[in-house]
């Protein structure tokens, strides 16, 4: 986060409020002068970080959207966009078992806030317990951030 000012976001939202570490940074309309026609819904430039930064550079940022003046989003975003979790997905939820049935799982690593990571290049590996068998190379090279995680 320390080198974007401004710090541009992407919403459908009327207006946007910006916050480091609970300290509210401003509150910002869509900066449709700087970006006119290109999109739907010109994205927000949210800036003053610079003088902002201080005792807040360690901070996360959290980003509220608002729609008729009332909240009806939220983004968190970890400042330090480490490693926390690894989130897996499966394309079914059951199994027959019958030694002929299979699904795909997908995965992804996510900060502790649950974003995805875009620049991860993490080996994974996977151990099924039980009468199943992994058919894929293992461990896996997760390149780019995921592998068909929602």
């Amino acid at each position: 986060m320390g080198g974007f000012d401004p710090l541009i976001v992407f919403s459908n939202c009327d207006a946007i409020e910006v916050f480091v570490g609970g300290k509210l940074l401003g509150r910002f309309q869509p900066d449709g002068e700087t970006s006119p026609h290109l999109l739907p819904h010109a994205p927000f430039n949210a800036t003053g970080f610079k003088s902002f930064w201080g005792d807040h550079r360690r901070d996360d940022l959290r980003i509220v959207g608002y729609v008729n003046d009332r909240p009806a989003a939220e983004q968190r975003i970890a400042v330090d966009g480490v490693r926390h979790a690894l989130e897996l997905s499966a394309d079914d939820a059951e199994l027959r078992a019958d030694g002929a049935d299979r699904t795909r799982l997908g995965f992804c690593i996510a900060d502790r806030c649950g974003n995805r990571l875009p620049y991860t290049n993490q080996p994974v590996s996977f151990a099924v317990a039980g009468p199943a068998e992994l058919i894929r190379e293992n461990p896996f090279a997760l390149m780019g951030d995921r592998q068909r995680c929602t």
